[in-house]
């Protein structure tokens, strides 16, 4: 009818678009800052590698939030900005280890198989007493549970989508990387 009328008095929206650019924007700029200070210290291939491991980490997570109920609000960006800083860590260890070994003269397939394998329980360890300290925050029973159930969930995927990315993904990727002999820490 003529005399209904709609009309919008809160809109999350855009404090959630607003967020997203904020997450967006850190995201890019830690995403450099890694790629500039792994680049100082390994070859720039190797450190472009490494650095993929935060998208990985990131979109598998949101692959798999309807699965697990999450929505991207507020609080599940707050947790995407949590795992920023985390999600890299297991990666560059990995990728410096297998660096290490191809310094040492292996095969780039070898030193993907070593150099993962001697950093895969302490690196899978550590991934896991970071999901230990967020699950208590998925089983916090009333309605502010709610809220914390979305930062603990999506830093556990996050988490989880790391350690995959870093002991499958990141050795394989690696280990088909034409080996260049002798080249200094700063080139390709």
């Amino acid at each position: 009818p003529e005399d209904i009328h709609l009309s919008v008095w809160n809109n999350e929206a855009d404090e959630l678009v607003g967020r997203l650019g904020t997450m967006m924007n850190n995201a890019f700029g830690g995403l450099l800052l890694v790629i500039i200070s792994l680049s100082l210290f390994l070859r720039v291939r190797l450190a472009l590698w490494v650095s993929a491991g935060i998208p990985v980490a990131i979109f598998g997570a949101l692959a798999f939030f309807p699965s697990t109920d999450l929505s991207i609000n507020t609080l599940s960006l707050m947790g995407l900005l949590l795992s920023l800083g985390v999600v890299v860590d297991d990666a560059i260890v990995v990728g410096e280890r297998i660096y290490t070994k191809e310094q040492e003269g292996l095969a780039p397939r070898d030193a993907a198989i070593t150099g993962t394998s001697e950093v895969a329980i302490p690196v899978f360890f550590g991934v896991l007493t970071t999901i230990a300290a967020f699950m208590p925050l998925l089983s916090v029973d009333s309605n502010l549970g709610q809220f914390f159930v979305s930062i603990g969930g999506t830093v556990i995927l996050c988490l989880i989508f790391s350690i995959v990315e870093s002991q499958l993904i990141l050795p394989s990727h690696l280990s088909h990387r034409a080996q260049s002999r002798g080249s200094s820490g700063l080139g390709g």
